[in-house]
C-alpha cells in the first residue's frame, strides 16, 4: 500500500513509530554527551530526525531557491527531492493554479522575513491529483544575526478539509431547509431562552431578524400573558417528561395583531449524552384550512337549500323537456332533408367522398362513398365492393404512394397523398387524396377512415406543360451560351483536327519510304488516335450541354462538374485574354442534381465574369471559381471577378426577368440559374468584393449517406 493510500490509523501508528525512535536517538545522545563527545554529531541526528519526520520540511535560502528538503515530498507530491530541488521557484510549481497568486504573495512574504502558521492551501501531485495541505513557516537566522531564509513545515489535512467540507454541506442544507420550511421553526434551551428560529417565526414573534430571538424568553416578546404561561407550561411538560407533544391545536395573537390559528408540535432536543437539553417546536398556521372548513359547512348549509328549491323547479323542467323534445324531432327532420340536398350536392361535383370503417382484426369495409366516384373512374361502386381491390384501380407505379398514404392513416396520422388511376376506359386520371382517421379513446386504436378524392388531371397536364416551356426556355439559354463560344470551340477542334491531318500524311509519307519506317508511322498513329479523342471528348461535352432533355437527377462530384466546365470555359478564358483558377476544397460532400442544369448555371457565372472584366488592361482579367462546405454544410460554388463591379441599382435588379446590361442580352440568365438552384433546395446570390467587382455564390445542399448510391 502507497502512502497517499494509507489510513488514519496507519499513519498514526507511523508516527507514533517516528517518535520513539526520536526518544531513542535523545537519550543516546544524552547517555553518550560526557563520555564519547568525540564520537556525537548534532547535525546528523537532527538530520536523520528531519528526513523521517512525516511532514514535508524543507529549508529555503534568502533569494528563493530550495536548500534543502525531506523524503516526505515525494510522498506527498510523487516528485523526488533532485527533482524539487531543480525547480527554480519551489514550491511554487506544486501549488494547484488556482491557489498560486495567493501563496505567491505568502512565499514573498515567508523571504521578506516573516512567520506564518497553518496557512491552506492545495498541493498538485505529478498524478494531476490535488491535495489540502498547511503551511507552517519561521526565518532562519545564523548565529552573528545574518539572515539564512526560511523554514517550512507542510502537513497534509485532506481528510480535515473534506469533513470540513462535509459538515459545511449539511449546515448549508440544513438552514436551507429550515429558512424556506413554511412553517414557524424554533429552539430553546433548558432555562426556555431562544437560541434560535427560522425567518417566518421571527417575523409572527415580531423581531426583524431570527438573530434578535436568541437569549430572549416568550415573556420578552410580543405573546399576550396567557400565552406566554401556555407555551412555558407545554416546554417545561417536554423537558420533564421527554416527551413530544403533537398536533396541538392553539389560538396565537400574533406580532402584527392578527390571530392565527396554529397546529404545533414541540419535541425534545437531545445531548450527545442522551439527555434532554432544550425543545424544538413547530407552528404550522392552518387559519386558511380552518377558514376552509367554515366555508365549506356554509356552503354545504347553502347547497341544502338549493337542491330543495331545485327540485321544485324539476317539475317545470320536465313540462319544458317535453317540449324541447318535440323541437328536437322538428328539427332532425329538417337537418335530414338539409343533409339529403347536401348528398345531390356531392354527387353532382367531380370529387368524390368516402368513409371506411376498420375492423379490430385490421380489415375494412365502405360504410359510404358518393356517386361521383363513377363519373371520376368509370367503374360501378359494385365492381369493388371490397376494399382490397381498390387498389387494383391505382397505377402500378404509384402504389407505393398508396400503401404509405394507408399506413399513416392507420397509424392516426392525417395522409394527403396524389397519384394515378386506370379507369374503367383504360384513360388515366390523377387524383389528389386527403383523408383523415378517427380514433376510438377507449380501445386506442383507429375504427373510420374519412376522405376525399379531387380529380386533378388538368392541373397535372397544366404543371407538366409548364415544365416543358421551362425546359425549352433553359434550353434556349444554353444555345445562347453555346452561341457565343462558337468561335472559341471552332478553334479548340480546329486545332486537333490540323494535328490528325498533319500525322496523316506524314504517316502516308513514311509509309512510302523503302523500308517503311513503322516506329515513327506508329507514333503518328498514336498522335492521331490522341488528338482524335481529344476533339470527340470537346464535341461529346458539347452535344452534352445542348441536349433537349428533362432533367435527370442524380447525385453528383462537384469536383467532376468543375473539372466539364473547365474544358468549356477554356478557350472562352483565351478569347477574353483572360485567366480562370478552379479551386475545390478537399473532401468534398456530393450534391443531388441535373448536371447539364448546374453546368448551364455555373458556366453561365463564368461567362457574366469574363464579360464585366472586358474593359480592364490585358493580364489583369482573372476570374476566380471556388467550390467549399459552409457552416450549414451546403456545398457553395463562388464566381469572382476583378471588374468594375455593379451600381447599387442595378445590384438590386439583377435577378428580375428580362432585366439586362448587355445591348444583345436577353435578361434571363440569371432569372434561369437562380430557378435551377432552388428547384434543387439551393440559392443563388450576388455579394460585392472588397475592392472590386462581384461574387456570385450558388449554395446547394448536400446529399446524406442515405441519397447516395
Amino acid at each position: 500500500m502507497s502512502d497517499a493510500r494509507k489510513t488514519k490509523a496507519e499513519l498514526a501508528a507511523e508516527l507514533q513509530r517516528l517518535r520513539a525512535r526520536l526518544a531513542v536517538l535523545e537519550s543516546r545522545s544524552v547517555a553518550v554527551h560526557g563520555a564519547a563527545d568525540a564520537r556525537f554529531n548534532p547535525s546528523e541526528h537532527f538530520r536523520a530526525v528531519a528526513d523521517y519526520t512525516y511532514d514535508l520540511e524543507s529549508w529555503i535560502g534568502p533569494d528563493g531557491r530550495l536548500l534543502w528538503v525531506n523524503p516526505a515530498v515525494e510522498r506527498l507530491t510523487g516528485y523526488s527531492v533532485t527533482e524539487c530541488l531543480a525547480m527554480a521557484d519551489y514550491p511554487l510549481p506544486l501549488i494547484h493554479p488556482a491557489d498560486q497568486p495567493r501563496m505567491a504573495r505568502v512565499l514573498a512574504e515567508a523571504r521578506a522575513g516573516s512567520s506564518g502558521n497553518d496557512v491552506p492551501f492545495r498541493l498538485l501531485a505529478r498524478d494531476g491529483r490535488a491535495r489540502w495541505v498547511a503551511v507552517s513557516w519561521q526565518p532562519l537566522q545564523a548565529a552573528n544575526g545574518r539572515h539564512l531564509g526560511y523554514r517550512s513545515s507542510i502537513r497534509d489535512i485532506t481528510d480535515r478539509k473534506e469533513a470540513e467540507e462535509a459538515l459545511q454541506a449539511q449546515r448549508t442544507l440544513l438552514d436551507g431547509i429550515i429558512a424556506h420550511i413554511p412553517c414557524g421553526v424554533y429552539w430553546k434551551d433548558r432555562e426556555l431562552r431562544y437560541s434560535g428560529c427560522n425567518a417566518e417565526f421571527a417575523r409572527a414573534a415580531g423581531v426583524s431578524t431570527p438573530a434578535e430571538i436568541v437569549g430572549k424568553t416568550d415573556h420578552e416578546l410580543a405573546w399576550e400573558p396567557e400565552q406566554t404561561a401556555w407555551f412555558r407550561r407545554c416546554d417545561e411538560r417536554v423537558l420533564t417528561t421527554g416527551v413530544a407533544l403533537l398536533n396541538i391545536e392553539e389560538s396565537e395573537r400574533q406580532a402584527d395583531g392578527r390571530v392565527a390559528q396554529l397546529l404545533t408540535s414541540k419535541v425534545p432536543l437531545r445531548a450527545a449524552d442522551g439527555q434532554v437539553c432544550g425543545v424544538l417546536g413547530v407552528d404550522t398556521d392552518i387559519s386558511a384550512l380552518k377558514a376552509a372548513q367554515v366555508e365549506l359547512c356554509r356552503a354545504h348549509d347553502e347547497l341544502e337549500l338549493r337542491v330543495q328549491a331545485r327540485t321544485a323547479e324539476l317539475a317545470t323542467a320536465n313540462d319544458q323537456l317535453r317540449r324541447e323534445i318535440a323541437e328536437r324531432v322538428r328539427v332532425e327532420e329538417a337537418l335530414r332533408i338539409s343533409e339529403e340536398r347536401y348528398r345531390h350536392v356531392a354527387e353532382l361535383t367531380s370529387d368524390f367522398a368516402y368513409a371506411f370503417r376498420i375492423s379490430p382484426d385490421g380489415s375494412s369495409e365502405a360504410e359510404w362513398i358518393t356517386d361521383a366516384f363513377a363519373r371520376v373512374t368509370a367503374r360501378s361502386w359494385a365492381e369493388l365492393r371490397p376494399a382490397r381491390t381498390l387498389l387494383d384501380l391505382v397505377h402500378a407505379d404509384d402504389r407505393s404512394i398508396v400503401l404509405r398514404s394507408v399506413q399513416l392513416l392507420l397509424a392516426g396520422k392525417c395522409s394527403a397523398a396524389e397519384f394515378r388511376i386506370v379507369r374503367g376506359d383504360g384513360e388515366l386520371r390523377w387524383l389528389h387524396n386527403q383523408a383523415r382517421p378517427e380514433w376510438d379513446e377507449i380501445t386506442r386504436r383507429v375504427v373510420r377512415i374519412v376522405g376525399a378524392a379531387q380529380d386533378i388531371t388538368h392541373a397535372k397536364r397544366a404543371e407538366e406543360e409548364a415544365r416543358q416551356h421551362q425546359a425549352a426556355l433553359m434550353h434556349m439559354a444554353r444555345l445562347s451560351t453555346m452561341g457565343g463560344l462558337t468561335a472559341q470551340l471552332a478553334h479548340e477542334l480546329n486545332q486537333p483536327l490540323c494535328t490528325i491531318v498533319g500525322n496523316a500524311q506524314t504517316a502516308q509519307r513514311l509509309l512510302k519510304a523503302d523500308p517503311p519506317d513503322i516506329v515513327e508511322t506508329r507514333a503518328a498513329l498514336n498522335d492521331i488516335v490522341t488528338h482524335g479523342n481529344r476533339a470527340a471528348d470537346i464535341i461529346r461535352r458539347l452535344r452534352d450541354f445542348l441536349r433537349l432533355q428533362r432533367p435527370q437527377p442524380v447525385v453528383l462530384n462537384i469536383e467532376r462538374v468543375l473539372a466539364d466546365i473547365a474544358a468549356l470555359a477554356e478557350a472562352d478564358a483565351r478569347q477574353h485574354d483572360a485567366s480562370i483558377d478552379f479551386g475545390v476544397a478537399a473532401q468534398l460532400p456530393t450534391v443531388r442534381g441535373d448536371p447539364i442544369q448546374f453546368q448551364q448555371v455555373i458556366l453561365n457565372l463564368i461567362r457574366n465574369g469574363l464579360e464585366a472584366m472586358t474593359a480592364l488592361p490585358a493580364g489583369t482579367r482573372a476570374l476566380t471559381v471556388r467550390a467549399r462546405l459552409d457552416y450549414a454544410s451546403r456545398v457553395v460554388i463562388s464566381v469572382s471577378d476583378a471588374g468594375p463591379g455593379l451600381p447599387d441599382a442595378v445590384a438590386a435588379r439583377i435577378f428580375e426577368p428580362f432585366f439586362t446590361t448587355k445591348p444583345s442580352g436577353l435578361g434571363m440568365g440569371l432569372v434561369i440559374s437562380r430557378s435551377i438552384a432552388e428547384a434543387y433546395g439551393g440559392s443563388l446570390w450576388m455579394t460585392k468584393n472588397a475592392e472590386r467587382g462581384v461574387t456570385f455564390h450558388l449554395a446547394l445542399p448536400s446529399t446524406t449517406a442515405e441519397e447516395e448510391p
